[in-house]
């Protein structure tokens, strides 16, 4: 389930768009059970997206209660659990000595944030490695929606992707950095900046 925004509402009121978070990509839905959600523009919204498909379409579309962020800026030894709503910030030096498991949420690494462990994604989750933010352990994505590793942000351990909608290294902010082996078998969009470093074996 990808968590974003709803955009628009046709007449029929059981269609319209939803805005993804992190993705930044309008798509439609269409869900008969859309009038019972009580859901309207402006409001956040969770979908299931096939985005294997050529026009993705969202359905299932539900409520969903976005959670103030949990932000670790010190030197922590758990893994953690990001649900649906849910995001989680290591930044300005964070040290997070453990396991990262993502449904319908989001993990960003930031300003010099440091991962140790083992990123997993399902359920239209999103990873975002920024400004120096890195992550030393493997990603595996196996239902994602977007990957982002930019602005020096970088992935030392392998990067694996069974299906997801985008993966983006690099921007105008500067490349994105894997050190490690890549293996993906369905992907919607791929965009790599000529700044961007591999050192895949």
């Amino acid at each position: 389930m990808a968590t974003g925004t709803i955009t628009t509402v046709n007449p029929d009121k059981i269609s319209g768009t939803i805005t993804l978070d992190d993705d930044g990509g309008t798509y439609g839905f269409s869900d008969t059970n859309f009038p019972s959600t009580g859901l309207a523009p402006t409001n956040p919204a969770t979908t299931a997206i096939d985005f294997e498909e050529p026009t993705p379409i969202g359905t299932g579309v539900e409520p969903v209660i976005i959670e103030p962020p949990v932000e670790i800026t010190t030197t922590v030894t758990q893994d953690f659990t990001v649900g649906k709503g849910q995001s989680l910030v290591v930044r300005n030096k964070g040290h997070v000595k453990g396991n990262v498991v993502i449904g319908s949420g989001s993990l960003t690494v930031q300003g010099g944030g440091l991962v140790e462990g083992n990123i997993t994604v399902s359920d239209g989750g999103n990873v975002n490695l920024r400004n120096n933010g890195h992550v030393k352990g493997n990603v595996v994505i196996g239902s994602g929606n977007v990957m982002k590793i930019v602005g020096g942000g970088k992935l030392e351990g392998s990067l694996t992707i069974t299906k997801s909608n985008k993966l983006i290294i690099g921007n105008d902010n500067g490349g994105g950095i894997i050190t490690g082996t890549i293996d993906i078998k369905k992907i919607r969009r791929v965009e790599i900046t000529s700044t961007s470093k591999f050192n895949c074996p």
